[in-house]
C-alpha cells in the first residue's frame, strides 16, 4: 500500500463512512488503481481506498477498526 494523508478537513466525513475523498482532501499521489492506506495527521491508519485520477482521486473501501 501507499500511504497518503487525510486533510483535516477529510478526517471526519471519511471517519463517518463518506464513500470517496475530494481532490485536494488528500495529500501525496499513487498510481492509478493502487490500494492505498489514508492516514491522519499523526500517521494512524483511517481507511483504505483505491488510488484514481480526476475530482475523486480516491474511493474508499474500508475503514480502520
Amino acid at each position: 500500500y501507499t500511504r497518503l494523508r487525510l486533510t483535516d478537513d477529510t478526517l471526519g466525513p471519511v471517519g463517518r463512512g463518506h464513500p470517496w475523498v475530494w481532490k485536494g482532501g488528500v495529500e501525496g499521489r499513487a498510481k492509478v488503481g493502487e490500494w492505498v492506506e489514508l492516514t491522519d495527521g499523526k500517521g494512524r491508519v483511517v481507511a483504505f481506498g483505491v488510488f484514481d485520477e480526476g475530482a475523486i482521486p480516491v474511493r474508499v473501501l474500508a475503514r480502520s477498526a
